[in-house]
């Protein structure tokens, strides 16, 4: 199980809350609660490397405006390593070998989203009885 577990415990946790069957008000606050926590264990990194990508996309920018704007009294050997460098540098976060971008983030947060409203909406996932 080792590094999905996180994200193995929220689905449990998103699918007791989903198939609940039981009306009683803590079991309801419970399963409510509990995929809400394992959601932000999920979020959190995920939110600081898209942040983090977004600030080395920003350095990058600003690393290769430099060698055309500034240090004009340089060599231009000293500045064409320096771009060869920024230009050969990957600076990505990735989590589970899977590069994390915000755009990749707001995608899968809009498909998510749009599918449970759907599930909900035509009953597949529970009666119209069971929630709310």
């Amino acid at each position: 199980m080792g590094k999905y577990y996180v994200i193995y415990m929220y689905t449990v946790g998103l699918c007791l809350l989903i198939l609940n069957e039981n009306n009683f008000w803590r079991v309801w606050l419970y399963r409510s609660v509990f995929p809400f926590i394992w959601a932000v264990i999920l979020f959190f990194p995920l939110i600081q490397a898209a942040s983090l990508n977004a600030a080395c996309s920003k350095f990058k920018t600003v690393a290769l405006s430099i060698r055309v704007y500034g240090y004009q009294n340089e060599e231009d050997s000293h500045l064409d390593s320096f771009l060869l460098f920024i230009a050969n540098t990957t600076l990505r976060s990735k989590l589970f070998h899977i590069p994390v971008k915000p755009s990749y983030l707001l995608g899968a947060t809009i498909v998510t989203c749009f599918t449970l409203l759907l599930l909900f909406q035509t009953s597949s996932v529970g009666s119209a009885a069971r929630i709310f």
